[in-house]
C-alpha cells in the first residue's frame, strides 16, 4: 500500500524509498558501456474509463527508473485507494520477475511497519493470480492479502504483480476493514480490466534484431530470425521504423524517457 502522490517523498524520507518503484535490475539486463540502452524511451498507455474504474490521477516520477503512477476511482467501493505502479525491471524469465516484484511488494510493506508507519501486519496469502488479456494469452501473476493498522484505523489490503514488456505492473488497493472481501472483489476486478489494457511502446537496444545459428542448417536462420522478431514484439519494441502507437479514443500516455546511466545501477 504505497501512500498517495504527495505523502510518497515523506514515506521515502522515512524508510529508504522503500514505498518506490523498483530500479531498472542490473542483473535482468546491463548492457556493456559502448551498448545501446535496452530502452531509451517508454511510451506507456493505460485506460481513461473502463467498466467501473475511471482515472484519477496520474504523476510521472522525476527519475524515470520509478516510473509512473497511476490512480484510478471504483464505483463499486469509492473509499478505496486504487494506485498501479508501472517500471521497468529489463528482460528475463517472467516467473523470475513476477517473484522478484512480488518480494519486493512485501517487503516495502515490512520495511513501511517497521519504521512505524503500519501496526500490526498480517498476510493473509500471497498466491498466484491470473488474468486473461483480449490477445489470448494467459498473463500469470501473484496476489498478496493483507490486513494492518493505519493512523489508528483496521485495514484490509490487496497488492497485485505482473510482468509485461519489460515492466512490472504492480496494482495496489487499500480500504477500511468494512470493506470486507469487496475490497478483493474490486481488486480482483481492477487487475483483471486494467491490467490488459496497460501497455507499452519501447525504445532502445531492445528493437535490435540479433540470431544465432548453425551455418550449416538455413532452416535455423528462419527460425532464429523469428524467434528474435516474436520476442521484440512481446517486448513491446517494435522495428525501429515502425510508427510510434498514438492513444486510442478511450485511452491516455505518458512518456518516460532514460539516461544511458538509468540501466548501469
Amino acid at each position: 500500500m504505497r501512500k498517495s502522490i504527495p505523502t510518497i517523498l515523506a514515506l521515502c524520507l522515512l524508510v529508504g524509498c522503500a514505498g518506490r518503484p523498483a530500479k531498472p535490475s542490473p542483473a535482468a539486463s546491463t548492457p556493456a558501456p559502448s551498448e545501446k540502452p535496452l530502452i531509451t524511451q517508454s511510451r506507456v498507455f493505460f485506460p481513461d474509463t473502463v467498466g467501473d474504474f475511471e482515472l484519477y490521477q496520474k504523476y510521472v516520477y522525476p527519475d524515470a527508473p520509478d516510473g509512473v503512477q497511476l490512480t484510478y476511482t471504483s464505483k463499486t467501493l469509492p473509499s478505496a485507494k486504487l494506485d498501479i505502479f508501472v517500471f521497468a525491471l529489463g528482460r528475463g524469465p517472467a516467473d523470475q520477475a513476477v517473484k522478484m516484484g512480488d518480494q519486493r511488494m512485501r517487503g516495502e510493506v515490512q520495511a513501511a511497519t517497521k519504521a512505524g508507519l503500519y501496526q500490526n501486519l498480517q498476510f493473509i496469502d500471497d498466491a498466484d493470480f491470473q488474468i486473461s488479456p483480449a490477445d489470448g494469452k494467459p498473463l500469470t501473476g501473484r496476489r498478496l492479502r493483507m490486513t494492518l493498522m493505519d493512523a489508528g484505523h483496521e485495514m484490509v489490503s490487496a497488492g497485485y504483480m505482473f510482468y509485461k514488456q519489460l515492466y512490472l505492473v504492480e496494482v495496489r488497493i487499500t480500504a477500511l476493514a468494512a470493506a470486507g472481501g469487496t475490497l478483493t472483489q474490486v481488486g480482483d476486478d481492477a487487475a483483471r480490466t486494467l491490467v490488459p489494457l496497460i501497455h507499452l511502446q519501447n525504445q532502445g537496444g531492445c528493437q535490435d534484431i540479433t540470431v544465432s545459428w548453425d551455418t550449416k542448417d538455413p532452416k535455423g536462420l528462419v527460425d532464429a530470425l523469428s524467434k528474435s522478431l516474436e520476442q521484440t514484439k512481446s517486448d513491446g519494441c517494435p522495428a525501429p521504423k515502425e510508427q510510434q502507437t498514438q492513444p486510442g479514443s478511450e485511452e491516455d500516455m505518458e512518456v518516460i524517457t532514460y539516461k544511458p546511466e538509468d540501466w548501469q545501477r
